[in-house]
């Protein structure tokens, strides 16, 4: 499994467990069911910096500990079914807002997000709106004097 796709896992799982019916944009497929609400998620932007001089933050026991920031960027599209209106869609987003608020998916912390307007979808027959989650935190790696990386960790959630 990639680490997009992890990513994109760990956030609709929080939506899921948040009681909001939420799938990953990829692979592509009938998303809108037209009865009932749902938010399609995926991965927009993903940005790794070092956190220190040669992203070294350290010596533990297990060999010298290395670390990067990372901020993923995450959209939301939220759909909700015609006959709650364009209130219902506003109230998929503010509760939407709230669990990304609340929670940590895979150990990543909320920075910001951003709601955007509703609207009706043509298409889809539906109403739409789109929030964008900005979540950071750090990665964390150890190396040993017998191998150069063990593996990268988001402290306190997934494993890179």
């Amino acid at each position: 499994m990639t680490t997009l796709t992890m990513l994109q896992e760990a956030v609709t799982d929080l939506l899921t467990a948040g009681g909001i019916p939420a799938m990953g944009a990829f692979p592509k497929e009938d998303r809108v069911h037209r009865t009932r609400p749902l938010a399609v998620v995926g991965v927009r932007e993903v940005a790794v910096t070092p956190a220190a001089f040669g992203d070294c933050l350290g010596d533990s026991p297990q060999g010298e500990l290395l670390g990067q920031q990372v901020r993923a960027t995450v959209r939301l599209t939220l759909y909700s079914p015609p006959e709650t209106g364009e209130e219902g869609c506003r109230q998929l987003l503010d509760q939407t807002a709230g669990v990304i608020f609340r929670g940590r998916p895979g150990g990543l912390r909320p920075e910001k997000w951003v709601m955007g307007e509703t609207s009706f979808d043509q298409t889809r027959g539906m109403f739409r709106a789109e929030l964008i989650a900005v979540y950071g935190g750090m990665l964390t790696a150890v190396t040993t004097g017998e191998t150069f990386f063990l593996d990268f960790a988001v402290k306190g959630g997934l494993t890179i």
